[in-house]
């Protein structure tokens, strides 16, 4: 459930992630503690790799 709509960041972050005229790109995601940044993440995850080829991605903290 995303009570905060953070789908929308998620999409648009996906659609930067397979766009091949952006290709190499990279995403930070930054903010305070609690703010949603796994959550954001998780829902990248979720929404990329049922329909996209593998990409190398590297979560770090």
């Amino acid at each position: 459930m995303d009570l905060l709509s953070f789908d929308a960041v998620a999409k648009t972050v996906v659609q930067a992630v397979l766009d091949d005229a952006l290709d190499p790109v990279t995403v930070g995601i930054s903010g305070a503690w609690g703010s949603g940044k796994t959550t954001v993440l998780r829902l990248n995850r979720r929404t990329r790799l049922p329909r996209s080829p593998p990409r190398r991605t590297r979560p770090f903290s």
